[in-house]
């Protein structure tokens, strides 16, 4: 019975946790804190989240063909897309979408200071007004076929617009005539936050380009870092910049000097649009339609 007993007293002790672990509690306690750390991070989603990252998915439109985004800047948080069949509106940053115009190719637009819209498009320039309406603007331009517009930060009646031969034209009465500025080749253009006339654009030929005189004269260019530029934007503090490109959307904070990729894929509209609480977040626009808000 004794040999019994001594048998059963000797497994026991072989099974025990080895002594040479009992003699380490830190490392007990280090592997706690991993477990219960790693725990947390799958409890709150921040494995893989789609939340944790800064540019995320938050539509897709009905329709593709995209050519132009606006954030309107009159503190209704509205956002506008020209496509080749009108303009689509959202009010909820960018979660929902309305038709707001049909039977127009948008190809720019920009807000005017009486809550009207300056469009353009093939062939035509004219205005939505606030009932929703459409008119043509008379005269139109001899090369009427407008690819890009823009409105001074400063002077709520001086515009400039970009035609599909690269000229840039500036108005000084909301529209409703055009001076020939610069025979370009412009493919972008963009207001600044530092003056009336301050510009900033792509030239065909020497990439990013400012100008403080409306376009007159212009610095000296820099390369950037996606091509085709389908999309310049401007912060309205003017600290930031925006680019999309055919290679993906890229900001910049200084001045156009280095860039980062925050959206890996061709993005066929871009704008900027203020937070209440004073930040900035940008909305990108596929070709094919997905929008991306980058916060």
């Amino acid at each position: 019975m004794q040999r019994f007993y001594g048998s059963i007293r000797r497994a026991m002790t072989t099974a025990r946790t080895p002594r040479s672990l009992l003699r380490y509690p830190g490392l007990w306690l280090a592997l706690a804190v991993v477990i219960l750390v790693a725990l947390a991070f799958l409890v709150l989603g921040e494995f893989d989240s789609p939340d944790s990252s800064p540019t995320v998915l938050v539509a897709t439109l009905d329709t593709e063909d995209i050519h132009v985004a606006v954030g309107v800047e009159d503190g209704s948080d509205k956002l506008l897309v020209g496509h080749h069949d009108g303009l689509m509106a959202s009010t909820d940053n960018g979660r929902t979408w309305t038709g707001d115009l049909t039977g127009v190719d948008v190809m720019a637009l920009v807000p005017k200071a009486d809550h009207t819209l300056l469009l353009g498009g093939h062939g035509f320039i004219g205005e939505q007004r606030t009932d929703g309406t459409y008119l043509e603007l008379e005269p139109q331009l001899a090369d009427d076929d407008v690819h890009a517009l823009t409105r001074s930060r400063v002077d709520p009646d001086r515009f400039w617009l970009v035609t599909g031969e690269g000229v840039l034209y500036r108005s000084v009465d909301g529209g409703r005539s055009w001076v020939d500025i610069d025979d370009g080749p412009i493919v972008r253009v963009a207001s600044g936050a530092g003056g009336r006339d301050e510009l900033w654009a792509i030239d065909a030929f020497r990439g990013l380009v400012s100008s403080t005189d409306g376009g007159r004269t212009w610095s000296d260019g820099s390369d950037v870092p996606g091509s085709p530029v389908n999309a310049l934007a401007v912060s309205s503090d003017g600290a930031a910049l925006l680019l999309g490109t055919g290679m993906g959307a890229f900001l910049s904070d200084d001045a156009g000097q280095t860039w980062d990729l925050i959206l890996d894929e061709s993005v066929a509209a871009a704008t900027f649009e203020d937070n209440p609480d004073g930040s900035v977040v940008a909305f990108l626009v596929t070709p094919r339609g997905e929008v991306y808000r980058y916060h």
